[in-house]
């Protein structure tokens, strides 16, 4: 129970979350097949609202439920293999491309490069729509209130006033003071006999309680159980047995010095492993850096050539337009005449038609014979292609959220266009 719990404050970055009841829901034979189904494939643990078609797991934190104090989540182990990154609409539509086992999705669905983007982890979360690929092992009930967590943080506030800093701790009221409060509460000689454990002595601020005794601060720790006791447990409790006798038990405060000792030496080799860490992180930076490089050269390539051809087909149409405007013209021309004919002579008064009668006759004569010259004008037409040679794994383009199409070729092609011969 304590190290689900533990695994619950690390996420959630709680020091007052407490888990309710953690229910074991495993089924061996389920285990088995998981095993069997995902032997080579990436597994982790981690929690999530319930399991339906598609399940979403937050890649780094817990899911909470809206306006609620009380929490309940299934904790699983789930095999991810390799994911790919989606947005949360498509994950729900459609199923994993081949070579792909999950989905990761964002609440928001960012697009571009996230390398280029200030992003927060917890807005992420594993997708996963095969049932086969998540084993269900505890459903878990626990409390958590953010507003509480963010008081509690504060511990160096006055238990009494809540207000001024506090500056020492009273075992027996099992509170913080301030220095005023402190003088208000122990000022009588009989209050005064109370211990009082200054900050400053001790280089804390926190206490707890017995998790035995609920009334009772914690004033030892056994190193032998591994466990913080009261003085309830070491007299009159479980430590008061025999067989406890000669277990190692240190004051609380001791144990508290001689743990964050233990932790600061062994972050020495965390923060190695946090360098190599950060160094692949930037070393990926660079490899996508130096990919959106020769993304950016081979799409002004692209548009180079592309622009070339356009050139080509620009000066084709041109000079191709100079010859049909010109034999266009000619035959608008021819038309025009021939209207102009008839209707010159329709609208004459037969006395002038009399003295135009020759010119008339003649014009008539002379553009009845309609001849055109033959033309043809050549096709242009398409000759070759050019394709991009893509990676072996990229043979799919993802759509967009409004998009249903699964199967867009990424592969952009461009016309070498070839100029004949004008007329």
């Amino acid at each position: 129970m304590k190290e689900i719990e533990f695994k619950l404050r690390f996420l959630l970055n709680s020091i007052t979350l407490k888990a309710l009841e953690i229910k074991d829901i495993s089924d061996s034979k389920r285990v088995l097949e998981f095993n069997a189904v995902n032997c080579d494939s990436r597994k982790l643990q981690a929690f999530c609202a319930g399991i339906g078609e598609t399940t979403f797991f937050p890649m780094f934190g817990v899911p909470l439920t809206p306006h609620s104090k009380i929490h309940t989540v299934i904790f699983c182990e789930i095999a991810v293999g390799n994911s790919l990154f989606v947005s949360k609409e498509y994950s729900k539509t459609l199923d994993p491309p081949k070579g792909f086992d999950s989905f990761i999705v964002e609440e928001n669905d960012t697009l571009g490069f996230l390398s280029d983007k200030d992003i927060s982890i917890s807005k992420f979360s594993y997708a996963i729509k095969d049932q086969k690929k998540i084993i269900p092992l505890f459903e878990v009930v626990f409390e958590y209130d953010a507003e509480f967590e963010a008081i509690s943080r504060n511990s160096d506030v006055c238990h009494k006033c809540k207000k001024n800093p506090s500056f020492m701790f009273c075992p027996s009221e099992r509170a913080n003071f301030c220095k005023q409060c402190d003088m208000q509460v122990h000022c009588d000689d009989f209050l005064k006999r109370h211990r009082r454990i200054y900050f400053s002595d001790v280089g804390q601020k926190k206490f707890i309680c017995c998790s035995y005794h609920s009334g009772r601060v914690i004033e030892y720790f056994c190193e032998t159980c591994m466990e913080p006791i009261c003085t309830e447990c070491k007299m009159t409790g479980k430590h008061s047995a025999r067989e406890f006798f000669d277990h190692s038990i240190i004051s609380f405060l001791d144990a508290c010095q001689l743990f964050k000792g233990k932790i600061t030496s062994e972050h020495k080799s965390f923060t190695a492993a946090r360098g190599v860490c950060n160094k692949e992180l930037d070393r990926f930076k660079d490899k996508i850096a130096a990919f959106k490089e020769n993304i950016g050269s081979t799409r002004k390539e692209i548009e180079r050539e592309f622009k070339n051809l356009m050139l080509q087909l620009d000066n084709i149409e041109n000079g191709q337009r100079q010859i049909i405007n010109a034999k266009y013209l000619d035959r608008v021309c021819k038309c025009e005449r021939l209207e102009r004919i008839e209707a010159f002579s329709a609208d004459l008064d037969p006395a002038d038609l009399l003295t135009q009668y020759k010119n008339i006759s003649d014009t008539q004569k002379t553009e009845s014979a309609v001849v055109f010259d033959k033309i043809e004008f050549d096709k242009v037409e398409v000759q070759g292609k050019m394709a991009i040679k893509t990676p072996k794994n990229t043979n799919l383009r993802i759509p967009s959220s409004d998009s249903k199409d699964k199967a867009i070729k990424w592969r952009i092609e461009t016309l070498h266009i070839s100029e004949r011969d004008q007329a």
